[in-house]
């Protein structure tokens, strides 16, 4: 049976707050109970662990008459659909009162479904323990196991993460010692090569002076060998003179007498000048060269052979012409009258040919000039630039027709070297060889150049130099191009550097290093003095690697100061040189983490100016810094 209970008047007013009679948890419980409801139901509703106290609650206003009975109700499994109380013996009941009978019989109501209930809770009870316990342990376990796996699962990202850390670290140590073993064997070849080349350029210059003191060596024996014949001739000559002189002791006097006035003819005739024929000398050489020709004075010689020698010829006019000492011209003694249409053979002592003539020389002149002459022969030939680029050298040349065919000379001094020039006129074209100990570019930078070679070919207008080599700073240097002059004087061509040493073209910019690179120039003058001053280069150079003097950036950049020596890896940009100015455009500098970009110029004063931007990246860590470069060429500087 269930019970089914409402608030009475009572209950009413002390719900509605009029009266205050109860206790806070009664009445709490009293609101609870709205309209008619089932005692059992209504404690079921509520929390397990207050289900007792309210179930007590609800018997004690039943007591006191807050609650009135309206009605009983058969129910079936009540008992199963709420929870249990311990026991109910707790509640004392009042025996009397209005609501007595209704509270002892929903008193024993309770306590008979408390009674049929015990054993099943304790059931349900217990199986719910296990039931939570094992629930827990469960949980106990898939916690403990998922703590497990991320902890196995951390330690596992930890131990890729090393491992990664470790791997990067090793590919970074290995790559470095790669390229430091790779710069070591390129470095190591560039200077077996370069001690290759070295041995080679001793080898032939040790060959070059063995040849020289071997000619020198068999000239000396000839001569040796000609004065000694010589005086073994003299000698049998002074034996006959001296047998003959008691056959003609008599005859003496009288052979003097006729002697004297021929030897005394013979020697007077050299020391005359004759004006008329230096002046038909230069008359007929003027027409010739179609250019003015000075002679200083010409005298007739019948020792060792007769020969005009013509003393002080001067071929031109100004700083391009012609200088001869004496000009010895093979001849007849009937040429004291007359003069001949042509000579045998030309001999010129101490030439000095300016550099800018040798275009005529080799070019127009060749094929218009008709020589009187079969052969040419000197001593002492000097070309001449600002100063003397040829030692003092003997020459000879071929004429056929009236022109020439093939010229050679060489010659050696202390300064210069060896020099050797050779020419020869293949279908009006010259092709020409020069091999020189020291050189200079013609109308180039005036820089001295060591083991020069030169291969050119002539036309009238213009020389075109296929291959010019030199030796510059411990480099090398190749020259192609070309030169005009059939207007203004023009050139143009390509330069290319291999391993100049920086260090001895900038030694105070640069500690070591290696410079290579290629350019074009130009140039165009009036005259070929013109072309220095209108040359134009332009190129790319690379020094790989190098060490920077008067500056440590780490230190620049750290603020550390402006430190004294830099290490690089690269240093790359582009070239312009034009009137003496010297534009370095481009630069990039790395070592390492370091990077520095700019441009730095050098005037034709030789004052620098320029800035560079120099950054660091070290991870996330980046570090930039703007400097200033100026200085001079002998002495740069660096600031922040």
């Amino acid at each position: 049976m269930s019970h089914v209970l409402t608030k009475s008047a009572k209950g009413l007013r002390e719900a509605s707050g009029k009266t205050q009679e109860l206790p806070d948890e009664l009445r709490e419980v009293l609101k609870l109970c709205r309209g008619q409801f089932v005692a059992e139901e209504l404690v079921a509703d509520v929390p397990l662990a207050e289900q007792e106290a309210v179930a007590g609650a609800l018997v004690v206003l039943a007591q006191t008459g807050y609650l009135r009975e309206v009605m009983e109700i058969e129910t079936e499994g009540l008992a199963s659909e709420t929870d249990v109380y311990d026991e109910l013996s707790v509640f004392e009941f009042p025996d009397a009162g209005r609501n007595a009978a209704m509270s002892d019989s929903l008193a024993q109501q309770l306590r008979a479904e408390v009674a049929a209930r015990r054993g099943q809770r304790d059931d349900e009870t217990s199986e719910q323990v296990r039931q939570a316990e094992a629930a827990a342990r469960q949980r106990a376990e898939e916690k403990s196991r998922l703590e497990a796996a991320e902890l196995a699962r951390q330690e596992a990202e930890e131990r890729a993460k090393r491992e990664a850390e470790a791997r990067a670290r090793s590919e970074a140590e290995e790559k470095v010692r790669l390229e430091t073993l790779e710069r070591e064997r390129a470095e190591a070849e560039e200077k077996a090569k370069f001690e290759a080349a070295e041995r080679t350029r001793r080898a032939a210059d040790e060959k070059a002076k063995k040849d020289a003191a071997e000619r020198a060596r068999r000239e000396a024996d000839a001569r040796a060998r000609r004065e000694a014949e010589e005086r073994e001739l003299e000698e049998m000559r002074e034996r006959i003179r001296q047998r003959g002189m008691k056959r003609r002791r008599i005859a003496i006097p009288l052979l003097a007498a006729s002697l004297v006035g021929p030897v005394a003819l013979v020697l007077s005739v050299g020391l005359i000048p004759f004006e008329g024929k230096r002046k038909e000398f230069e008359g007929r050489a003027s027409q010739m060269l179609a250019a003015p020709v000075k002679i200083g004075s010409a005298h007739f010689v019948l020792v060792p052979k007769p020969q005009w020698q013509l003393a002080q010829v001067v071929l031109g006019e100004g700083a391009t012409a012609v200088r001869i000492n004496r000009a010895d011209v093979s001849a007849s003694v009937a040429s004291l009258w007359s003069l001949p249409e042509s000579f045998s053979a030309l001999h010129l002592d101490a030439p000095t040919v300016p550099l800018a003539v040798l275009p005529s020389l080799f070019g127009e002149a060749t094929q218009t000039v008709r020589l009187p002459v079969t052969e040419v022969t000197g001593t002492g030939l000097l070309l001449m630039g600002s100063k003397p680029v040829s030692p003092p050298m003997t020459f000879s040349a071929a004429v056929e027709a009236g022109k020439f065919a093939n010229f050679s000379a060489q010659g050696q001094d202390p300064d210069i070297g060896r020099f050797a020039m050779s020419a020869e006129a293949v279908s009006n074209v010259w092709k020409l060889r020069i091999q020189a100990g020291q050189c200079e570019i013609p109308f180039g930078i005036g820089k001295a150049l060591t083991d020069c070679a030169i291969e050119a070919s002539f036309t009238p207008t213009a020389m075109n130099v296929s291959r010019f080599t030199g030796r510059m700073y411990n480099g090398d240097l190749v020259v192609t191009g070309q030169l005009s002059w059939a207007g203004p004087w023009q050139g143009n061509g390509t330069v290319e550097l291999t391993r100049v040493d920086a260090s001895q073209w900038a030694p105070a910019w640069f500690k070591d290093g290696f410079a290579s690179g290629t350019a074009e120039f130009s140039a165009s003058g009036q005259q070929p003095d013109d072309l220095l001053s209108g040359l134009h280069i332009a190129g790319k150079f690379a020094i790989a690697p190098g060490t920077l003097n008067q500056v440590d950036l780490d230190r620049l950049v750290q603020g550390r100061g402006t430190g004294e020596q830099s290490r690089f890896a690269s240093l790359e940009g582009n070239v312009v040189f034009d009137q003496g100015r010297a534009d370095f455009s481009g630069l990039v500098l790395t070592a390492g983490a370091l990077r520095a970009d700019g441009a730095i110029s050098i005037d034709a004063a030789q004052v620098a100016s320029g800035r560079l931007a120099l950054e660091v990246k070290t991870g996330a860590v980046r570090l930039a810094m703007p400097v200033t470069v100026s200085g001079t060429l002998a002495k740069p500087d660096y600031q922040r």
